[in-house]
């Protein structure tokens, strides 16, 4: 014998609507920390100053 579980529309809608929540606030989390790794990386880069064209470069090609 199985027992099958029945969920409402709205018991559904809300259990979707929390999991997109929860992965959008952890995709945000991610990136504030690539973001605050790629501003550090900038910071120690050996010139200290590096070019705008290489900041561009790092900016274009960021993996979010």
């Amino acid at each position: 014998m199985s027992a099958e579980a029945t969920f409402t529309y709205e018991q559904v809608s809300l259990a979707v609507r929390e999991a997109a929540n929860t992965a959008y606030e952890m995709g945000k989390l991610e990136t504030v920390v690539k973001v605050a790794d790629f501003i550090e990386s900038l910071a120690l880069h050996p010139s200290k100053t590096p070019s705008l064209e290489y900041v561009a470069e790092r900016v274009r090609d960021f993996d979010a």
